[in-house]
């Protein structure tokens, strides 16, 4: 890997004296370029489901850009979960992204926009579509389709699906409304909390 990159293996051992600090300072590396800046622009929006949908935008998107990152968190919040020595909980992107989502859930209880029910699902359903999102764009996906995906979910999260309606259904299929398809996208996020009790 280090010929690979252009470096000499000793100047490698020399930065990071262990795996682990190498793996460490690159989780640290791609929580700073994909996770915080995505909720530092999240935390600007008003709604839970504004929130949400900004926060998969911007995280989607940073992913798309760059292949190698969205492979490796993705991987690495595998291993992680298989070796949690491995984890550093300061600079973790699950931790960080389900520290942020239950903020998140809280203050919209808080504001009276969701009943005062258990918030996991609604904390774990942005965590697991995030995750979704790292295996498409670092493993499956076609690079120049991560933006377009990520601007779906938001069109679909705040109730604007424009693509959906502009285009009209495919042949030979029927919608009752694109706010049938919102409505099922952000139930799970916003208004789930109302039919879990």
């Amino acid at each position: 890997m280090a010929q690979r990159t252009g470096v000499t293996r000793s100047l490698v051992h020399y930065y990071f004296p262990s795996k682990r600090a190498l793996y460490q300072h690159v989780t640290q590396a791609c929580c700073r370029a994909v996770v915080a800046p995505a909720v530092c622009e999240a935390v600007k929006e008003r709604t839970l489901a504004q929130q949400v949908s900004v926060f998969i935008d911007v995280a989607g998107r940073a992913v798309a850009q760059d292949q190698c990152a969205a492979a490796f968190l993705c991987t690495s919040a595998a291993e992680c979960a298989i070796w949690p020595e491995l984890r550093d909980p300061e600079h973790d992107p699950i931790t960080t992204v389900r520290a942020f989502l239950t903020r998140a859930v809280r203050a919209a209880q808080q504001r009276g926009e969701l009943s005062d029910t258990e918030s996991g699902p609604l904390v774990e359903f942005p965590v697991a579509m995030l995750c979704c999102l790292w295996v498409y764009a670092g493993f499956l996906g076609v690079p120049e389709h991560g933006g377009a995906i990520t601007s779906t979910i938001h069109q679909l999260l705040t109730g604007t699906p424009s693509t959906l309606t502009e285009n009209g259904p495919p042949d030979g299929e029927t919608w009752t409304g694109a706010s049938s398809t919102t409505t099922a996208a952000t139930s799970v996020l916003v208004r789930l909390a109302g039919t879990l009790g």
